[in-house]
């Protein structure tokens, strides 16, 4: 189990399954920003990071698809949020660990898992979570595969919310200090922001 090799031993995840009611409705992962899909951004900060990537999308399967990843489906009915996401892609990997973050993070750390691995090794521990400066980042996380039941039990109950199931785990804190790596977008003023960034 340990030490963590991320580019050994972590699939990457990245959540595109959500409805963006703040951005109208549309398929966050798939707006434009510059010239390129939101999701784009992302994929090609976290590619090179981890073993493979999956894509968690619930509409829209077969434009993730021609990103050349796989893509999985919440098995989880009614969007049922993040937590179900992170579930389908802990069924779905073929390694031990599993990374999560958004589509919505274009500026993701480009450290964010080796950071997020040595944490883990040090405290070996199945779960870490990402800190910026005193605010939790749930949905930027190290989890183990061994954590699919934990949240399966969760969602059978009808809870949904990442942050709820978190204080019922055991898990490590790992600190970065850019906010603006954790900056996601989720209104139309947002993207409007990002578009200024170079």
């Amino acid at each position: 189990m340990f030490p963590i090799i991320p580019d050994m031993h972590v699939t990457g995840l990245i959540l595109a399954g959500g409805k963006a009611k703040r951005l109208g409705g549309e398929d966050k992962g798939l707006i434009q920003l510059g010239q390129r899909h939101l999701i784009e951004h992302v994929i090609d900060r976290l590619q090179p990071q981890t073993t493979s990537v999956l894509i968690n999308a619930n509409r829209n399967q077969e434009t993730y698809r021609g990103f050349g990843y796989p893509v999985i489906a919440d098995g989880v009915p009614d969007f049922a949020g993040p937590l179900a996401g992170i579930l389908a892609g802990l069924q779905h990997m073929t390694t031990e660990w599993l990374v999560v973050v958004p589509c919505d993070n274009p500026a993701l750390p480009n450290k964010l898992v080796m950071s997020l691995a040595e944490v883990t090794n040090q405290q070996q521990c199945l779960l870490t979570v990402a800190n910026c400066q005193g605010n939790i980042q749930p949905v930027f996380c190290l989890l183990h595969k061994s954590l699919a039941d934990s949240i399966s039990d969760f969602l059978a109950k009808d809870q949904h919310r990442v942050q709820d199931w978190l204080v019922h785990q055991t898990y490590s804190v790992c600190e970065f200090d850019d906010p603006n790596a954790f900056s996601n977008i989720n209104t139309p003023e947002q993207l409007q922001e990002a578009s200024k960034t170079p």
